[in-house]
């Protein structure tokens, strides 16, 4: 089960550029003294809005919702140091992946 677990993380690791590319661009929607964004003003790339085909067996979908806090601090990083998000979105999704992981697993026992 664990070698499933650290499979599925690598795979959401290897989207995490494109994830960085989206955030770069959701966060030059977002005004430096923006008091509170809802979903409403952030325009999400279409490829998010796209339906997700659950029909393979055994596939289960894992979303990573970002808060406000994440976001401010996914833009600071972008304007930093693109190595510094990627590995800051890497950490995000492997540590909500294994919290998710470990709920699916139990579920299935």
């Amino acid at each position: 089960m664990t070698g499933d677990v650290d499979s599925a993380i690598g795979a959401a690791i290897l989207n995490a550029k494109t994830k960085i590319e989206d955030m770069k661009a959701i966060s030059e929607q977002i005004p430096d003294d923006a008091p509170e964004i809802r979903d409403s003003d952030v325009e999400r790339p279409k490829r998010w809005r796209k339906p997700i085909d659950n029909s393979a067996p055994k596939t289960k979908t894992i979303s990573v919702h970002l808060s406000l806090a994440d976001i401010k601090k996914l833009r600071l990083l972008a304007l930093s140091s693109e190595r510094a998000l990627r590995d800051e979105i890497a950490d995000m999704i492997r540590e909500r992946y294994k919290m998710m992981a470990k709920s699916i697993l139990s579920e299935e026992d």
